[in-house]
């Protein structure tokens, strides 16, 4: 029973959530079964992990059903139960949603609609008028904002011409049009700037002449006082790899402007697009970019985009505190994971905040501290695994351990090689980090031609982890 799809979504709802499902079963209104209410009360109590051994089929089935056989009736009744609560979970959220800006233009419009079609006349302008000021005083808006616009007109132009009002019907078209043209515009720049993003990942290749048309449009249209168009506008050039650097300055100053007025999901799109972008300057080896990278990271933060419900992807806390010690942040990127700790997405916050205090500790030269953070934890997360043997291993070559650094690297290579988890990309990566950091192990000091040559190898060798470590290793060796 854990595994049904009414467990799982009973377990991403919050407690606040609960307690208004709770409410919504025993509304008379909603649902007039008793029993449903007594299964859901049932359930809650093995909230919000929903893993003990009294939620299997059996038992719950003789605890509703004692009068019943369940391998004679193969469980029927209980699946009932279930699928009838499910369905009133599906009305709550639907119901629940209607609080939602994004989607409150559409309740806005049926209930425009409604009043026009039985004729109440007055209520339609009250409730248009409400629309109105909402409207005009909206902080939030993203790519649908022009389509919601479009919606009510169109309500607008059928009332006026169902009450035959001709004079104001040109002019309410002109309006539908005009929002459809923007609503089109800014949905096509929206989705090409993710296609662009994506394309990589999907293997799915964009016309270049499609995009270019897209922002030929922009510009002959006069469109970039709009800022929602101004900002998709340059993110779309960012995401061409365009080497100006005025057009980050600008699409970082946009953000900084106006992410604040884009629903959370859709600014935090538009952050990745200027982070990807920073961190693809900086593979190349434009390192000022590091520091672009940290502020866009402290104005997600700023701006409690970077959160769901309070809490933070551990990706971007591991990358948080990464950019802030590159720049020499470190007290504050350690301020920063203790404050972090406990507001971590899953259930592995616990090895994740330890492998960055160690991450933390290696940069404060705290060698040993580290060593003995990483001993401790056992890593079942393989990405976060294969991160803290490496840095083990670059530990025990910091304190010149040489019997520890041999261990560390040829388990290592074992690992690497037995694991049958990580992706072809992340196997290639980190064997080509034990490659050549064998290498340079090997290397006497001062041997210049040999290490200049292991520099230009380290350098031009495309997938490879640690790599700033491993160069600044060998300049050591000069």
């Amino acid at each position: 029973m854990q595994n049904s799809d009414l467990i799982h979504t009973l377990s991403v709802l919050t407690k606040k959530e609960l307690k208004q499902l709770h409410k919504f079963l025993l509304s008379p209104y909603f649902n007039e079964n008793k029993r449903i209410v007594a299964f859901f009360e049932y359930l809650i109590d093995f909230a919000p992990n929903f893993t003990d051994p009294n939620l299997e089929k059996r038992i719950v089935f003789k605890y509703f059903f004692p009068e019943k056989n369940y391998e004679a009736t193969k469980g029927l009744a209980l699946r009932q139960l279930m699928s009838s609560l499910y369905k009133l979970i599906e009305k709550f959220i639907t119901h629940s949603s209607a609080e939602l800006l994004e989607t409150q233009i559409i309740f806005q419009k049926n209930i425009l609609d409604f009043y026009r079609r039985r004729g109440l006349h007055n209520q339609f302008k009250k409730q248009l008028g409400k629309w109105n000021k909402m409207h005009g005083n909206r902080t939030f808006y993203g790519h649908l904002y022009y389509y919601e616009a479009f919606l009510i007109q169109d309500s607008v132009f059928s009332y006026h011409s169902i009450r035959n009002i001709k004079n104001t019907c040109g002019e309410i078209l002109q309006d539908c049009l005009h929002n459809l043209e923007l609503f089109s515009l800014v949905s096509q720049l929206h989705y090409t700037a993710l296609l662009l993003n994506e394309s990589k990942i999907f293997n799915v290749a964009l016309p270049t002449t499609f995009a270019d048309a897209l922002l030929k449009q922009v510009e002959n249209g006069n469109h970039l006082t709009v800022p929602i168009i101004a900002i998709y506008y340059h993110a779309i050039i960012l995401l061409q790899n365009r080497s100006e650097e005025h057009f980050f300055i600008q699409y970082k100053e946009l953000l900084n402007q106006h992410s604040r007025r884009f629903f959370i999901y859709e600014a935090r799109q538009l952050y990745v697009y200027a982070k990807n972008y920073c961190t693809n300057k900086i593979g190349l080896g434009n390192k000022t970019y590091s520091k672009d990278l940290f502020d866009l990271y402290q104005n997600e933060l700023r701006d409690k985009i970077i959160y769901d419900d309070g809490k933070i992807r551990p990706d971007d806390f591991k990358n948080i505190i990464t950019v802030s010690m590159v720049i020499g942040e470190i007290e504050w990127a350690n301020t920063f994971l203790e404050h972090h700790r406990y507001k971590l997405i899953g259930k592995d916050g616990e090895e994740v905040y330890w492998y960055n205090k160690a991450n933390i500790l290696f940069y404060q030269k705290r060698y040993e501290d580290a060593l003995e953070v990483l001993e401790k934890i056992s890593f079942k997360l393989v990405l976060y695994k294969i991160s803290a043997k490496r840095l083990i291993i670059k530990l025990y070559y910091e304190m010149d351990d040489i019997d520890g650094l041999s261990a560390a690297m040829n388990a290592f290579k074992v690992f690497i090689f037995r694991d049958e988890i990580l992706s072809d990309k992340n196997k290639t990566r980190n064997r080509n980090f034990i490659n050549l950091l064998y290498r340079i192990v090997n290397i006497p000091p001062k041997e210049h031609i040999k290490i200049d040559k292991l520099i230009n190898q380290v350098k031009e060798t495309k997938k490879l982890a640690n790599r700033k470590w491993l160069l600044a290793k060998l300049e050591g060796l000069r």
